[in-house]
């Protein structure tokens, strides 16, 4: 890694706002329908920033992290607006950024507002990947954009250490199976085991559960008998601007 050059490409990155957003259909099996979008950042093609996990890591690295929470969402919320049903967007922010946001006056909100998405089709999804430096606030912080309609979700749960205290801490509306637990269920007792269960405890604490990584018609026929209602994955679609 050239330090200097990818601090060079970050604050370009940052500054002209070279962000472009990719949209992964969450699809209700139930209602046979788009339920939502989730939104993905990606950095300029040709960057070695292109793919997210070296974007967002190194912005983290650089204590530039909310700075691009920011502008992706606002890019996404933008871009979003163009979907003029029901279907929800879905946007990925890390711990920090989702309190900061929350301090800035709901900056979210105003995102939104400003790009005519209303608050009930904004759903956060709270990422693992970045640790909170302060975890009641951010509870303090999702409660209140509860209050004014907006929706949580927790990413890629079983992923990461603490998913199922966040589960019962954060009280979601969603939970975000990670797709490694989908992956060749088919073939693997334990992992059919594994999402059985979760999907019991969802139904009974009242929040809905999405399976991600749904890739082969196996998979897509394990989570539809199990009665799982939203799913996502590169079966169901690949992430593409909005409107492909």
């Amino acid at each position: 890694m050239n330090n200097a050059k990818w601090a060079g490409q970050l604050e370009t990155i940052l500054d002209k706002k070279q962000l472009s957003t990719l949209f992964q259909v969450i699809f209700s099996l139930r209602e046979s329908k788009v339920f939502g979008y989730e939104a993905l950042a990606r950095g300029p093609r040709k960057s070695e920033l292109h793919e997210p996990v070296a974007l967002f890591a190194y912005a983290f690295k650089k204590g530039r992290l909310q700075a691009l929470d920011k502008i992706s969402s606002s890019l996404a919320l933008h871009r979003f607006q163009r979907a003029r049903g029901s279907e929800k967007i879905f946007i990925n922010l890390s711990p920090d950024s989702i309190t900061s946001f929350s301090d800035e006056m709901d900056t979210l909100l105003i995102l939104g507002e400003a790009q005519g998405v209303s608050p009930e089709k904004i759903v956060i999804e709270v990422t693992e990947h970045f640790p909170s430096k302060d975890f009641s606030r951010l509870i303090s912080a999702l409660d209140t954009y509860r209050t004014m309609g907006v929706e949580v979700a927790i990413d890629d749960f079983g992923a990461g250490y603490s998913g199922m205290r966040k589960w019962f801490d954060i009280e979601p509306d969603y939970v975000k199976l990670d797709g490694y637990f989908v992956h060749d269920v088919n073939k693997d007792n334990k992992k059919r085991l594994f999402i059985e269960s979760v999907k019991s405890l969802t139904d009974k604490l009242g929040c809905t559960l999405i399976v991600e990584g749904v890739e082969t018609k196996e998979e897509f026929g394990f989570v539809s008998d199990l009665g799982v209602d939203l799913v996502q994955g590169y079966f169901i679609g690949y992430p593409q601007p909005l409107g492909c």
